[in-house]
């Protein structure tokens, strides 16, 4: 039933009073009491419909909201992680162009000390091709792929370093996410509940009344027995 048509037969009973009014007060008087019975039923019913309404518009306005600051939180969430990410993932090539800098200048130092020592034992008289030289250029050459190696493993560490951070920050917000959904869930399931409660109590309310009053609007339910109960 609508609150319009509510008013309406509202209206109607308040006609109906006023032509008992006008036939008589004898026979009128015993028949306002039922009208006016049925009149408060009436509004109450009418006053139980419309706090239902407001309930639930209560409840879609505050499921809106949640959901908004849900929205807004995880959207915030995500332009962190892509902030992160850019910043990460800018460390890791600015890592790798210096490890790859610093292993190319640590070769070409040791080239030219190779060269260099070429170079004196030639000045020397020692035949470039002898034991001697080619020993010394073996173990420099070792030097330069041990020095070589070890600056490419420190530049891999720093850049698992670097894709951890990242999977962690990834983590992160795959959590944030979920915790901001596990956090309006509750609270939407929250309000839904109190909203169903309260339109439970509010209609239970209406119901109590007009049953309180029905042998005044049903003179005939006196007689009746509800759960082992009279009415009257």
């Amino acid at each position: 039933m609508c609150l319009p048509a509510i008013a309406a037969g509202i209206g109607s009973i308040v006609t109906a009073v006023g032509g008992l009014t006008a036939a008589g007060a004898g026979a009128g008087a015993a028949t306002l009491g039922g009208v006016l019975s049925t009149v408060g039923a009436v509004a109450g019913v009418a006053g139980a419909l419309y706090q239902n309404q407001q309930t639930k518009k209560f409840a879609r306005e505050q499921t809106a909201m949640i959901q908004a600051q849900g929205a807004a939180q995880a959207e915030a969430q995500a332009r962190i992680l892509a902030e992160q990410t850019t910043v990460l993932q800018e460390q890791g090539a600015t890592e790798r162009q210096i490890t790859a800098v610093t292993d190319q200048q640590r070769r070409m130092s040791f080239t030219r000390a190779i060269a260099q020592q070429r170079a004196e034992l030639a000045a020397r008289g020692i035949n470039l091709d002898s034991p001697t030289a080619i020993l010394l250029g073996q173990t420099a050459a070792t030097e330069m792929a041990f020095e070589s190696q070890a600056v490419r493993s420190e530049g891999q560490a720093r850049q698992r370093e670097i894709e951890g951070g990242l999977r962690a920050a990834r983590l992160d917000a795959e959590i944030g996410q979920t915790n901001i959904r596990a956090a309006d869930s509750r609270a939407i399931s929250d309000i839904n509940a109190r909203a169903r409660s309260d339109r439970l109590k509010t209609g239970f309310g209406a119901v109590t009344s007009v049953l309180s009053s029905a042998t005044d609007i049903w003179p005939g339910l006196a007689d009746v027995r509800i759960g082992g109960k009279v009415l009257s």
